[in-house]
C-alpha cells in the first residue's frame, strides 16, 4: 500500500472591488470548503493546506483539519507556492486554484494522487497551456525554476522544462470546469452535483439565468442547430457529438491568444468579429439566429478583435446580460443586441466553450437519467379534440407522472416550425402540434388506449 505522501495545496485570494466580484469570491470560498472536505476523504492525501488572504475563509476553516497559510502581503503566485513547499517540507503536491474543480470528485482526487505517487518525476495537469490543477513530484523541483511564474497557468510547462514528465489528466467535467466569470457561476448554479457549501452559497447569490436555461433545453432538442464560437478545442466538440443529438456550427478562433501574447499586442483577429463590424451588432445576432437555434459565444475573442480593453465590471455585466450596468457604450449596445436576439445566446469567456459546455452537457445527462431512467420520451400529436385550447387546459388532461417539457408548432407559410421550451399557460395550441413528454411505460400505454397518438423519440 502506498504511504500518504501527497499534500493538497489550495490557493484562494484576491481583492474584490465590485458586487459581482464579491459574489464570485463568496462562491469560490464555498467551493474551497467543499474541496477541503473532499480532500480529507482521500487516502493518498496526508495534509491539506489552504493559502489565502481572506480572514473570513480563515475563520471558516478553523474547525477543519487543515493548515491555513494566511498572508495579507504582496502576492506573487510562484513565490508563495515555493515558500509553502519549502516551509512545510512537501514531497508531492496536489495544487488547485480556488476557482478550479467545483465538480471534481473524490475518486479523481484519489486517482490523480495515486498516479503521481506511483510515477515520481511527473506533473499531471488538466490543461496543455493554461493549468489551474496539477499534481507533481518531487515538489522541491520548484527550486530549480530559473524564474517563478506570476500565475499558475504556465507552471506545468515550466516544471516540464526542468525535468518532469508532463501528462494530461483524462477529460472530465471535474478537471475542465472552473469559475472565471459570472457565466460560469450561472452554469454551476444549475448543475445537480453541487457540494453542500456551494449549494448553500447559491441561496445568497441570485442572478437571472433564464437565458441559460432556455439555451440548455434548446440544446436538448434533437437535431437542433447549435452555434459555438471562440477558443474551442476538439475535446468539447467530441463531448457534444458523443452525448447530444445536434447539428454543430463551430467557429474556433484565437486559441492561445493570451499565452501567445496576441491579445496584449492587439493582434487578435476574428472572422465573426469582422462580420459583426460589417453588419452591426443587432443585425449580426439576427443573422446568427438564421443559422442556429442557440449559440454559445466566447466574447473575449470579439472584444479583443475590437481592441476593447473592458473593465472586469463591464465584461461581467455583459455576461449577465445586464446592459444597464455597463459603462462602455459599445459594450452596452453589444449586450443589448445579445439580449434582444431572436434565439437564446449564452456569452462568457473561454471557460464557457470549454468546461462550461461539459457542465451543461453533464446537467442534461443527469436530467435524462433522473427523468427518463424509468420513463420514455415521446412526442404527442395534439388531436382535433384539443385544438385551439390553451396550453394550461391541455396540461390538465395529462395523466399523473407525465412530465411536459415543450411544444413544437408545425411549419406553415407564415411561420417556421418552432419549439417552445417554456410555453405560456395561455399559449393557444393548434391541431397537429406536438407536445414533448416523458412518462412511465404504463402511463404511455394508458394514453395510447385513450386515443392519444404518440411518437417514440428516445
Amino acid at each position: 500500500m502506498i504511504d500518504k505522501k501527497v499534500t493538497a495545496v489550495i490557493f484562494e485570494g484576491g481583492k474584490p472591488s465590485s458586487e459581482i466580484e464579491h459574489d464570485l469570491v463568496k462562491l469560490r470560498q464555498a467551493m474551497v470548503l467543499d474541496n477541503v472536505e473532499r480532500f480529507l476523504q482521500v487516502d493518498e492525501i496526508d495534509k491539506v493546506i489552504v493559502a489565502t488572504n481572506y480572514p473570513e475563509l480563515k475563520k471558516a476553516l478553523q474547525d477543519k483539519n487543515v493548515v491555513v497559510d494566511f498572508d495579507f502581503g504582496v502576492y506573487h503566485f510562484g513565490t508563495r507556492l515555493k515558500n509553502i513547499i519549502n516551509k512545510y517540507n512537501l514531497t508531492s503536491v496536489f495544487y488547485i486554484g480556488g476557482a478550479a474543480g467545483p465538480l471534481l470528485t473524490v475518486k479523481e482526487m484519489s486517482d490523480f494522487s495515486k498516479q503521481v505517487l506511483e510515477n515520481p518525476g511527473m506533473v499531471l495537469t488538466n490543461n496543455v497551456q493554461s493549468a489551474d490543477l496539477m499534481v507533481f513530484s518531487p515538489a522541491d523541483i520548484i527550486n530549480k525554476l530559473p524564474h517563478l511564474p506570476q500565475s499558475d497557468n504556465p507552471l506545468a510547462n515550466m516544471l516540464r522544462n526542468v525535468g518532469l514528465n508532463k501528462v494530461l489528466m483524462p477529460h472530465s467535467t471535474g478537471i475542465h470546469f472552473d469559475i472565471d466569470t459570472p457565466t460560469d457561476m450561472l452554469v454551476l448554479s444549475i448543475h445537480p452535483a453541487l457540494g453542500k457549501h456551494t449549494k448553500q452559497a447559491f441561496k445568497h447569490i441570485q442572478y437571472d439565468s433564464s437565458h441559460l436555461i432556455k439555451a440548455k433545453y434548446t440544446l436538448a432538442v434533437p437535431y437542433t442547430d447549435v452555434l459555438m464560437s471562440g477558443r474551442i478545442g476538439s475535446p468539447v466538440i467530441t463531448q457534444l457529438n458523443t452525448n447530444v443529438r445536434c447539428r454543430l456550427r463551430v467557429y474556433s478562433e484565437e486559441r492561445g491568444m493570451k499565452s501567445l501574447g496576441r491579445m496584449q499586442k492587439n493582434m487578435v483577429t476574428s472572422l465573426l468579429g469582422h462580420l459583426m463590424e460589417l453588419k452591426g451588432e443587432q443585425e449580426f445576432f439576427n443573422y446568427l439566429a438564421s443559422l442556429a437555434k442557440v449559440a454559445f459565444i466566447d466574447t473575449r475573442v470579439l472584444f479583443a478583435h475590437k481592441k476593447m480593453h473592458l473593465s472586469d465590471n463591464d465584461r461581467f455585466y455583459a455576461d449577465l446580460l445586464m446592459p444597464e450596468k455597463i459603462e462602455n457604450e459599445w459594450a452596452r449596445q453589444f449586450t443589448m443586441a445579445v439580449k434582444n436576439a431572436p434565439i437564446p445566446i449564452v456569452v462568457g469567456g473561454h471557460s464557457l466553450v470549454a468546461g462550461g459546455m461539459w457542465a451543461i452537457i453533464d446537467t442534461l445527462l443527469y436530467e435524462d437519467k433522473l427523468r427518463y431512467s424509468k420513463n420514455k420520451l415521446y412526442s404527442i400529436i395534439i388531436p382535433n379534440s384539443l385544438k385551439n385550447k390553451e396550453f394550461a387546459a391541455i396540461l390538465k388532461t395529462m395523466p399523473a407522472k407525465t412530465q411536459v417539457y415543450g411544444l413544437t408548432r408545425n411549419s406553415t407559410p407564415e411561420h417556421r416550425a418552432f419549439t417552445f421550451l417554456n410555453p405560456r399557460p395561455n399559449q393557444i395550441v393548434e391541431e397537429g402540434w406536438k407536445m414533448h413528454v416523458a412518462a412511465p411505460i404504463n402511463t404511455i400505454k394508458k394514453m395510447e388506449n385513450n386515443g392519444w397518438q404518440l411518437e417514440f423519440t428516445k
